[in-house]
């Protein structure tokens, strides 16, 4: 309210600045200060989005930008999953103080519930040859 009491109500206002050029349009007197704000924050997304087609990459990006890639379907997610679970159990081999092989998971050879991964118990360490 501060605004268009202070600086569109006196532009609209018979005799003020914009009174000869857009109260022709609108009118001049009061109240006519709310109907020029009104008319500007109409306008101002209209203007800005002209702006936005003019502007080449703005307008294309549609044609710049790769498409979404869809979901994978659940088949798939379980494909890839069973290949984790495949090279995590190798990388848990090779590493040192690992079994030497490489334990597929239950449920990537039958579907079943996933067994538990073990790694080597500290048991098997003989007492006193641990790290220090």
């Amino acid at each position: 309210m501060l605004t268009i009491r202070e600086i569109f109500e006196p532009l609209m206002r018979p005799g003020g600045a914009l009174a000869d050029s857009v109260g022709l349009v609108l009118g001049a007197g009061p109240g006519r200060g709310a109907g020029l704000l009104l008319v500007l924050v109409g306008a101002l997304p209209a203007v800005w989005g002209l702006l936005g087609l003019a502007y080449r990459p703005l307008r294309l990006i549609e044609d710049l930008l790769p498409d979404a890639l869809p979901d994978a379907e659940i088949g798939d997610k379980d494909a890839i999953q069973a290949a984790a679970d495949r090279q995590l159990s190798l990388a848990r081999a090779a590493r040192p103080g690992g079994t030497g092989r490489a334990a597929v998971p239950r449920q990537a050879r039958d579907g079943a519930a996933p067994e538990p991964v073990e790694d080597e118990p500290a048991a098997r360490v003989p007492a006193g040859t641990g790290p220090r």
